[in-house]
């Protein structure tokens, strides 16, 4: 795999798989048991896939898959499907399954939706939940989107300053 990052024992992060073996040992080595696959039909087509195969070669090394379909290079788009995005990760997550959230480079839209995942399901502030993803993870999230959509839900944008009140 090009670029993955186990993230904790039950976030995964990155791009997509590029090869059928990629599938096998994200499985077997990775320990992946749940995906949460970010590509557009573009995505998809680009690469002369369909959604149709790439569910069949994970179910194929016993993972469960999902696909949020966001396009690539669209904040709109991200901010319109980062609430779908979030809520198949935690569905993986409550399930017990280590979850690979990916999109083709994993640089924006998998580590978006992972960052919102941590500061929606794990009730960390969005900039503690960027800094931690980004400590682990080379990415470029789309962070005005993250910090409208953490505004939105009434989220914490910033940890309180030691000694704060």
């Amino acid at each position: 795999m090009e670029h993955f990052t186990a993230l904790d024992g039950a976030l995964c992060v990155g791009s997509h798989p590029h090869a059928p073996e990629h599938f096998t040992a994200l499985a077997r080595d990775a320990g992946v048991q749940a995906v949460v696959s970010l590509q557009s039909d573009e995505d998809l087509a680009s690469r002369g896939l369909s959604w149709n195969l790439v569910w069949q070669l994970w179910t194929r090394v016993g993972v469960a898959a999902t696909r949020v379909p966001i396009s690539d290079f669209d904040p709109v788009d991200l901010a319109r499907r980062l609430d779908g995005g979030v809520a198949a990760v935690a569905a993986h997550v409550d399930a017990g399954r280590r979850v690979f959230i990916h999109c083709n480079a994993g640089l924006n839209r998998s580590p978006s939706v992972a960052i919102a995942f941590v500061a929606l399901h794990r009730g960390v502030p969005l900039d503690l939940a960027t800094t931690w993803v980004m400590e682990r993870h080379r990415a470029m999230p789309y962070q005005d989107v993250l910090v409208r959509w953490a505004r939105d839900r009434g989220l914490p944008l910033r940890a309180p300053e030691p000694g704060a009140r």
